[in-house]
């Protein structure tokens, strides 16, 4: 399925086919049933020399990149956009933590709610994602993966995220204190059941008890730990990471410096162990850099730290792509102000405050606009610097998320990839995503 936008928070084009040039709303291209041709800027999703490509062409054969290569003189001419801008095209962007989004919520709606929320973030630009769950009751958990499961069969997701309830009660954030437990194996056994395969993440604090017996559960099932909304010093961190690795699971960090403690120079915590770990080339680090979750400077250094084992993630709620107002996430009330989703008063604990933060309202491509400078859409990369900023942002957004997932055949632009490709104008607009798990 083809989605083509044309404003930068444009919601849902029902219904959309694609277009008789097989992908992209018109790009230009030589075309016929099986293979098409983009010319265009290209951001390929590699680091160095290969990121970016000023004069690009992207060749298409059968839903599967045949070739990425600089442009010739016998090239079609690069078609541009209504400010006589070349497009620019970079891989589908990958969400590894997302729990809605165009009014409905992945921990409790329905099939219908569920396919529109993903349908919001794939005319974003995010053509693989998961569905991320919050704590509650095991029953009710089970129940939604059951669910998210028919999704993941029919490649709408690409899995399921447990975000608890294997928490810690001091970073729970806004996850319900009352439904969280010590890490359950027979709870985490329902669930990846119930889940059909398709249990792809879970978030664990270190320092819960039955740490270990759930970790032999991913092991089983080929989940990915995800070490976060913790207490934990640096070296329970380090002791759970070492846990992880003699089960060879892989391990990412949960919005990384969200839902733990401030990370000290006398005292690192579990966000320093994790940023260590990351610069090592142990751990993933999610960050939720929509400017709101995280300061941006705070972004630039996990990059610098660890440019390949960092992943953006959404972390959006029901209210990504809608208006500001009253939401739910699981069996909370949120609250929307200028786009900043919290606790509402009556779901935060008594003497907070300020309600805590309740996910995100971005997409990915939010994100990726944020961090990777102007010359990611327009103007000439003439700088090592802005090659570099704008390929890590692009590797985060891509590659490195699918990476975690073991999605080995997409999040890059070259030969043999699949081709999910994102075409952007040069004011940063979505003008249209090609999915291939979407394709009609």
């Amino acid at each position: 399925m083809l989605i083509c936008t044309s404003d930068y928070s444009a919601r849902v084009v029902a219904n959309t086919q694609i277009s008789p040039s097989g992908l992209l709303g018109g790009a230009s291209a030589v075309s016929n049933e099986q293979n098409q041709l983009w010319r265009g800027r290209v951001w390929t999703g590699h680091h160095g020399a290969q990121a970016f490509i000023e004069d690009g062409v992207v060749e298409v054969s059968a839903g599967h990149i045949r070739s990425v290569r600089e442009a010739r003189l016998t090239d079609p001419v690069a078609e541009t956009d209504q400010h006589g801008s070349p497009y620019t095209f970079l891989p589908g962007m990958v969400d590894l933590h997302n729990h809605g989004g165009a009014g409905h919520s992945f921990p409790t709606s329905g099939i219908a709610g569920c396919r529109t929320a993903a349908a919001h973030h794939q005319s974003r630009g995010t053509t693989t994602m998961l569905a991320s769950l919050v704590s509650a009751e095991g029953p009710a958990l089970i129940g939604q993966a059951a669910v998210l499961a028919q999704l993941a069969d029919e490649e709408v997701i690409a899995g399921i995220h447990l975000e608890g309830p294997f928490l810690s009660s001091r970073r729970c954030g806004a996850h319900d204190p009352a439904a969280l437990s010590p890490a359950d194996p027979e709870l985490l056994t329902g669930i990846a059941e119930a889940s059909r395969g398709h249990l792809r993440s879970v978030t664990i604090a270190p320092e819960v008890d039955r740490f270990q017996e759930v970790v032999t559960i991913c092991a089983e099932y080929g989940v990915v730990v995800s070490l976060g909304h913790s207490d934990a010093t640096a070296a329970q961190t380090e002791a759970a990471l070492s846990v992880a690795e003699e089960f060879g699971v892989r391990v990412s960090a949960t919005h990384l410096f969200n839902a733990m403690p401030t990370m000290h120079h006398r005292d690192p915590g579990i966000a320093g162990a994790l940023l260590r770990a990351a610069s090592a080339s142990r751990v993933v680090a999610e960050l939720v850099a929509d400017g709101v979750h995280l300061d941006d400077t705070t972004v630039d250094i996990a990059l610098a730290a660890a440019p390949n084992h960092v992943a953006f993630v959404s972390d959006a709620v029901a209210a990504a792509g809608e208006v500001d107002g009253s939401y739910t996430l699981g069996a909370a009330q949120v609250r929307v102000d200028h786009g900043v989703a919290r606790l509402s008063a009556a779901s935060s604990p008594p003497g907070s405050g300020q309600g805590p933060l309740a996910g995100g309202t971005s997409s990915l491509v939010d994100q990726l606009l944020r961090h990777a400078g102007t010359g990611l859409v327009c103007g000439t990369i003439e700088s090592v610097e802005s090659l570099t900023r704008g390929a890590r942002a692009v590797r985060a957004c891509t590659r490195t998320p699918a990476d975690v997932l073991g999605l080995h055949d997409r999040g890059v632009l070259a030969a043999g990839y699949r081709a999910d490709v994102v075409r952007l104008d040069s004011q940063g607009h979505v003008a249209g995503v090609l999915d291939q798990s979407r394709r009609q």
